[in-house]
């Protein structure tokens, strides 16, 4: 029986809203692993990062695409690839938890239990099975090490403990964090700040989230306000606040939780999609005035001079690719696209396995 089976039994029933808050969770730091395996990968291909790990398949690819779960163990040893020490780096996030699970003589699975044991120190395995929506019997196998910890649980047993998953991600990939989840963690610690500073943060998002939103009729400070039982003065000062953070998107009198703006074309179901929405919105602006910069180059070419003007465009793409994922900032949205492809129907005898 696989380790998602195993411990996933649930108190609540399906269809229940506390049952649809965890699977909610659970997802949310499934994503978080499968952008922290992207980040240590970097510049590699799947396939070369799986054999750097000793595996003979391309398991790398299906991390993180997500048809295959990534273990805590797997994700430490994956950072020992480039030469780092994952407990010296966590001694930064708790340094008596980090020495206390290095020195343990066990395995790698058997040293992320002893760091979980240390963290869920004061709090009971029925606390830790309620938060997570899990047994009794399965968190304890959890904390005794009898199960392999999927990274998500990791990240997820660290938020409900301490609150402190983003600073446990930053902390183990240091400057290796993606576009992604460096957008995800900055919009996370803001949620946390809001959550402080603005009571109500957490119950406007949760209202967001639900169909009825969609089919409101009423003003949405005052629709949230009724339902909330508390003024709409506090409801717009949350809500000003949520969208000033980037939480919470505006659109004249209507708002909606905001949408990721950074997409990972890696993960195989959204490459479609998503590369036909950009395609037509591309040929949208083409329409409109002005018209946007676009270059067009049409030329014929030997096979040979054809393999390296597709070397030449690539590292230029993976140069921009680099300089994106360095970017903080996020005043301006920009398509960058990288195509190649024969006018006289030939197929192009190109550089294979690119990226």
């Amino acid at each position: 029986m696989s380790q998602r089976s195993r411990t996933k039994p649930r108190a609540a029933s399906e269809g229940s809203a506390a049952q649809r808050g965890v699977d909610d969770t659970e997802a949310q730091f499934a994503r978080w692993a499968m952008e922290v395996v992207r980040s240590l990968r970097a510049a590699r291909s799947a396939r070369s990062f799986s054999a750097a790990l000793g595996f003979k398949s391309d398991v790398v690819s299906r991390w993180e695409n997500g048809t295959r779960d990534v273990l805590a163990a797997e994700v430490l040893r994956a950072m020992s690839v480039d030469g780092h020490s994952p407990w010296e780096r966590l001694r930064r996030f708790d340094a008596l938890l980090a020495d206390a699970a290095s020195r343990h003589g066990g395995s790698e699975h058997e040293r992320v239990a002893c760091f979980l044991r240390g963290l869920c120190e004061h709090r009971s395995t029925a606390w830790l099975a309620s938060a997570l929506g899990l047994s009794g019997r399965s968190a304890d196998r959890i904390l005794s090490g009898e199960f392999n910890v999927r990274f998500s649980t990791l990240l997820w047993i660290v938020e409900v403990v301490s609150g402190r998953a983003v600073e446990f991600v930053i902390v183990l990939l240091g400057d290796q964090l993606s576009a992604t989840l460096l957008e995800w963690t900055q919009q996370h610690r803001a949620r946390v700040r809001l959550s402080t500073d603005r009571p109500l943060t957490e119950a406007v998002i949760a209202l967001m989230s639900i169909d009825a939103w969609k089919g409101r009729r009423s003003e949405d400070c005052q629709w949230l306000a009724e339902r909330l039982m508390v003024s709409t003065d506090d409801v717009r000062a949350t809500l000003d606040d949520l969208v000033a953070a980037g939480l919470v998107e505006r659109s004249g009198d209507r708002h909606g939780v905001a949408t990721r703006r950074a997409v990972n074309l890696r993960i195989d179901r959204d490459v479609e999609n998503t590369t036909r929405f950009w395609y037509r919105e591309g040929a949208r602006r083409l329409e409109s005035e002005p018209a946007p910069r676009l270059g067009w180059l049409v030329f014929n070419t030997s096979q040979a001079n054809c393999r390296r003007v597709y070397a030449v465009l690539r590292n230029a793409y993976r140069e921009i690719s680099e300089i994106a994922r360095q970017e903080c900032a996020n005043e301006r949205a920009m398509l960058l696209s990288l195509g190649l492809f024969s006018l006289d129907g030939a197929l192009l005898d190109v550089v294979p396995g690119g990226e």
